[in-house]
Order: C-alpha cells, then sequence, then structure tokens
C-alpha cells in the first residue's frame, strides 16, 4: 500500500492561484518577476468544461495560475483563496484512507461540477484526478495526479 510519506518523498509541491484573465496573468507574472512561462494548459471536467491553467516556477515553488470568475463561481465551484497542491504519479485512493485517517477533513457532499466523486473518494475529470482536503481552519489542500492519455 502507498502510504503518505511515500507519495511526499515522491511528490512536488505547487500553489495555484486563481486569476480572472490568464493571458493578462500570464504576462504580469512573465513581467513583474521576469521568469519564463514553464507550461499552459487546459483542464477538463467530464462534462468538458475547461479552465485554462498556466505554471511559472518562483521561489522554486510551482504557481498555477488557473483563470476563473472572480466575481462569482466557476466550473461550479466558489472562488477560493491559493491552495497547496501535492502533484504525484501515485494512485490516490489508498492515499485518501490513510489522510482520513490521520485527520484529514473531507468535504465529499461539495459539488463540483464534471468532477464526481467515485467510490474511493477520488475525484477525476479528463485530465487529472485529485483530493481536496482542509486543515481544522477550513484551508485547502490538494493531492493530485495527471492521468495518461488513452
Amino acid at each position: 500500500m502507498t502510504t503518505v510519506t511515500d507519495v511526499l518523498d515522491h511528490a512536488s509541491a505547487s500553489i495555484t492561484v486563481h486569476v480572472s484573465n490568464i493571458d493578462a496573468a500570464i504576462d504580469w507574472y512573465a513581467k513583474v518577476f521576469d521568469k519564463k512561462l514553464l507550461h499552459r494548459g487546459t483542464d477538463t471536467s467530464l462534462a468538458g468544461v475547461s479552465t485554462s491553467f498556466a505554471v511559472f516556477s518562483l521561489a522554486g515553488l510551482k504557481v498555477f495560475l488557473s483563470e476563473a470568475d472572480l466575481s462569482g463561481e466557476d466550473c461550479g465551484h466558489r472562488h477560493h483563496p491559493p491552495v497547496l497542491v501535492f502533484m504525484t504519479r501515485q494512485p490516490l485512493a489508498d492515499l485518501r484512507r490513510e489522510l482520513e485517517g490521520r485527520g484529514a477533513l473531507f468535504r465529499d457532499d461539495e459539488v463540483v461540477d464534471g468532477f464526481p466523486v467515485d467510490a474511493h473518494g477520488v475525484r477525476a475529470g479528463r485530465n487529472a484526478e485529485f483530493l481536496w482536503f482542509y486543515d481544522l481552519d477550513g484551508n485547502r489542500m490538494e493531492f493530485c495526479r495527471v492521468l495518461q492519455a488513452s
């Protein structure tokens, strides 16, 4: 069984920041931090709703800029503060059980259009699967695994 320690030893940490205009944000981050864009892509829900994102490396941390409607809801979920994300290649079902046993708080009743919770408590779209969990103060964290193209 894969453990939290195993996953963290091989994961990379990043942070997701919501932005209202991905093109303007890419220009701003590149200019202000004098950094080149590492990657630009699209995350797509099972329903086909796509969210544009871009990645910069700032001070050793990958910063994901995720385009969102900052005035209300986007892709069925509310705008939220930055999220600490751990990118991994490990399957997430065993990790979910261990995290829950260690006190991580999950909100499986949260509706996220196009990213349903499966029988193991893992959400998935077309491009990735993920676990959202919360600390005692409601700060969201995420483990994310990019799915292989079929």
